[in-house]
């Protein structure tokens, strides 16, 4: 049986909160000195919730069988011109999670498959998304399903 995309729901908030740890540990594997520790189990359920609540956020749900082995949270990016530049209504991505077991198996490619369908359906043009420089696996997967650059931030640290 293949895997199954859908909405999560307020029932899907723990399963939520758990995947998010790895995407939250990994943000502070390589930048300790911005992401907090994996916060504590009830309040990432809370701003999940919260965030859930809010008409321009989505979060759906991957799974397989009875499992639940992927997520995303993206938000509605409602388009506006300004002076300098046009913004279409764009979906963006701020958590992909696949669970390590499952990943490098194609369900991440049939996840954005089914997002691209999403973003369609709600109107919107591109899908957005960003990644940590040194998180070059996460690079590589998504400039492997067509992704491009579009920009670069760079920072530079006080000494």
């Amino acid at each position: 049986m293949g895997p199954v995309f859908r909405k999560a729901t307020d029932k899907d908030l723990s399963h939520l909160a758990v995947l998010n740890r790895s995407v939250q540990q990994l943000h502070v594997d390589i930048e300790p000195g911005i992401f907090h520790a994996v916060p504590n189990f009830e309040h990432v359920k809370t701003f999940f919730a919260n965030e859930m609540s809010e008409n321009k956020n989505r979060f759906y749900i991957a799974e397989l069988g009875d499992d639940i082995v992927g997520m995303v949270w993206a938000e509605i990016l409602e388009g506006r011109d300004g002076l300098f530049m046009v913004r279409p209504k764009s979906f963006y991505v701020h958590h992909i999670v696949i669970t390590p077991e499952h990943q490098r198996t194609g369900l991440g490619r049939k996840f954005f498959k089914y997002l691209r369908g999403q973003a369609d359906a709600l109107g919107c043009k591109n899908i957005g998304l960003d990644t940590w420089a040194k998180n070059t696996s996460a690079l590589d997967f998504f400039v492997s399903l067509g992704f491009d650059p579009e920009r670069v931030i760079l920072k530079k640290t006080s000494t």
